[in-house]
């Protein structure tokens, strides 16, 4: 079986033992009518740097995964290609820190 994605999404930034890990996020609707979400890594080409909440284009990605320690396969979508649509603006200061970060 071969797995395409193409298209667009927003992508999140989370930092974690030094390194960036990468999530796009997908919804839908329950049978109550209720929003769920849900997420799944995204493997971009090395030295990829993409701020938190980017929207890219998607050209070339497929997906994969990997057996975590309890041997359980995690997925994940790799994307080769793939251009920036929307990158937010870079913050400094007090706008970049978090409320935890502030301090006082």
């Amino acid at each position: 079986m071969k797995s395409s994605f193409t298209g667009q999404t927003m992508i999140f930034a989370n930092e974690y033992n030094g390194r960036t890990l990468y999530k796009a996020s997908i919804g839908k609707k329950d049978k109550n009518g209720e929003w769920e979400n849900a997420s799944i890594l995204v493997n971009f080409p090395k030295g990829t740097e993409l701020a938190n909440r980017t929207t890219v284009d998607m050209k070339n990605a497929w997906l994969s995964f990997y057996f975590n320690k309890d041997k359980i396969p995690q997925w994940y979508i790799v994307c080769n290609e793939f251009d920036v649509l929307d990158a937010p603006e870079a913050v400094e200061g007090f706008t970049a820190m978090t409320d935890d970060e502030i301090p006082f």
